[in-house]
């Protein structure tokens, strides 16, 4: 099969299993790969519009009482919202940041969902700053879209 029709066939396999997360990513992903970001931005576009998944349990504790990230976080979460970021940061590089008003609110709820979490949560390892960072900057960027579009 040539290169160029895999994301075809992936499209297809994702039409199957639209709420699939990890399957819209690495489609998403491969789609990059192949210097086709606009199928890339599609495809995230398109899942984050739909994804309305509860929010998993973001924070446990380890031994000794300190917080830890649960990445084994249900629905592949932390998967979804780094699509998000990915999305986000694509459209304002491009100067259509507006593109994303309607994934706004999602995005919002999820972003809000990391920093709640993270402020409730003493003692983060240093390796969490940047999570930290991207989630305050993403919960910010997504309600200016949403209060421009009240």
């Amino acid at each position: 099969m040539p290169v160029q029709k895999i994301p075809e066939v992936l499209r297809s396999i994702l039409e199957r299993f639209p709420d699939d997360p990890m399957l819209a990513d690495d489609t998403g992903r491969f789609c990059d790969a192949l210097g086709r970001r606009d199928l890339q931005h599609e495809i995230y576009h398109s899942f984050l519009a739909r994804w309305d998944e509860p929010i998993p349990q973001l924070m446990e504790y380890a031994p000794g009482g300190r917080c830890r990230f649960n990445y084994q976080a249900g629905n592949h979460f932390y998967t979804v919202w780094r699509m998000a970021a990915v999305l986000f940061d694509e459209y304002r590089k491009a100067g259509e940041f507006e593109r994303g008003r309607d994934i706004a609110p999602t995005v919002s709820r999820i972003s809000g969902a990391i920093v709640d979490s993270l402020d409730t949560c003493g003692g983060l390892p240093a390796s969490s700053e940047s999570l930290v960072r991207r989630a305050k900057e993403l919960l910010e960027l997504s309600n200016e879209l949403i209060k421009a579009n009240e």
